[in-house]
């Protein structure tokens, strides 16, 4: 199964990086990618308007306060993946600062080269992590 990962230091503690993203309708806030992020189904729900105007439907699976982590899948959106789901965690890294860690494992579907959706799935992750430390640094 195709899967992704990135993780970035921060030099700010794990309780203000989650502070910042642990909200599963702040990806906004803090992804350059995401223009817009709307709460749906009570917060179980996250509609995304992508920069480019492509949207994106997320589902909560669970969130784990005292863990600083949330997992998701995507119901629908631009990306040609099947059974993706996804975890974000915000951990410390013994000394007072966080690590973020973002992981998913999804099927690709139709005539799509898995290692390039694993590399664009890798590359938002990336770009979204790089983007929370600066956000949390300043």
């Amino acid at each position: 199964m195709p899967s992704a990962e990135a993780e970035v230091a921060i030099a700010a503690a794990p309780e203000t990086v989650w502070k910042l993203a642990g909200d599963f309708g702040a990806l906004a806030d803090w992804h350059p990618a995401v223009a817009r992020c709307v709460l749906e189904e009570g917060g179980r729900q996250r509609r995304l308007t992508l920069v480019d105007g492509a949207e994106a439907l997320e589902v909560l699976l669970q969130r784990d306060e005292t863990a600083r982590a949330y997992s998701y899948r995507i119901v629908h959106g631009p990306l040609p993946v099947a059974s993706y789901q996804a975890l974000f965690h915000v951990e410390e890294d013994g000394a007072g600062g966080a690590v973020v860690r973002w992981s998913a494992r999804f099927d690709v579907t139709g005539e799509a080269d898995p290692r390039e959706v694993e590399a664009t799935v890798q590359g938002v992750f990336e770009s979204g992590l790089q983007h929370l430390r600066q956000r949390a640094a300043a």
